[in-house]
């Protein structure tokens, strides 16, 4: 067994790390989910097994505990002959943590390889190339209140998939909405062949008075992303839909893909 003196200093490293010191006389049925998967990977984190399995613990917490989590899981894999296994939608997390990546499609692994390649392959499996994506109407993503219609990308030349690094380039979401929701938050992450997400926009971003206006039925809304701001080469869209701060309706990866060919010369 484990010396009271060891138990004793391994606590305090783990409430240290979870940072709930000012919350352990609270019981834990009270805590958020943030709270809870931050003690959960502070207990898994220090406890030295053989084999540390850590499923999405970046959905949530704030950005500093994300990036002490990823430190901590570096040096147990670099420090120690232990393995982590880390499952996550996060692109740029695996590509930080992991040398080697599975790829799951409906629990088979479709690919196995250095992480790089795993990931472009990742990202281009399920595309859309010809500029639009539709939902499938049998399941359209999101819940009762807003569902995901299509989004499509487009530019003034009408082209479909491939586009002018000299023009500027239209993302259009079509969304339903059951009812009105407050804090709704609609758009998209941009990534790069290498799951970099380069740019990410919501029509929250402007002043409020800027918004667009919400009602009932069915609504496309438009981001121009302006000529000369993507440099050449493939990207990738992943619509967001959520209520701000508090849950995702829809949170797809990687639906649309599409090229730009460098056009404008030096960007001004």
């Amino acid at each position: 067994g484990m010396p009271r003196s060891e138990i004793r200093r391994k606590f305090d490293e783990i409430v240290a790390f979870a940072e709930v010191e000012q919350f352990l006389d609270t019981p834990v049925k009270f805590y958020s989910s943030g709270m809870y998967m931050r003690l959960a990977f502070a207990v898994a984190a220090h406890m030295e097994p053989d084999i540390l399995l850590v499923d999405e613990v970046l959905a949530v917490g704030d950005a500093e505990f994300q990036k002490k989590c990823l430190g901590r899981m570096q040096q147990v894999a670099r420090e120690s002959a232990r393995t982590v296994v880390f499952v996550s939608h996060n692109m740029q997390a695996i590509k930080a943590l992991c040398a080697k990546t599975a790829h799951f499609h409906r629990g088979r692994v479709v690919g196995y390889g250095p992480t790089e390649e795993i990931v472009r392959g990742y990202l281009a499996a399920n595309t859309s190339t010809c500029g639009t994506w539709v939902a499938d109407g049998a399941a359209l993503p999101g819940d009762s209140e807003c569902q995901l219609l299509f989004m499509k990308v487009s530019d003034a030349n009408g082209s479909a998939g491939t586009y002018l690094s000299s023009n500027n380039l239209v993302i259009t979401m079509c969304f339903r909405l059951a009812s009105i929701p407050t804090a709704l938050c609609v758009g998209f992450d941009l990534l790069a062949s290498d799951g970099t997400t380069v740019l990410r926009s919501y029509q929250t971003d402007g002043s409020e008075a800027n918004w667009l206006p919400q009602r009932q039925g069915t609504h496309a809304w438009s981001c121009t992303i302006p000529a000369g701001f993507l440099n050449g080469g493939p990207y990738y869209l992943s619509p967001r839909i959520g209520i701000h701060n508090v849950r995702w309706i829809v949170a797809l990866d990687a639906v649309l893909q599409f090229e730009i060919i460098l056009d404008h010369g030096i960007s001004p």
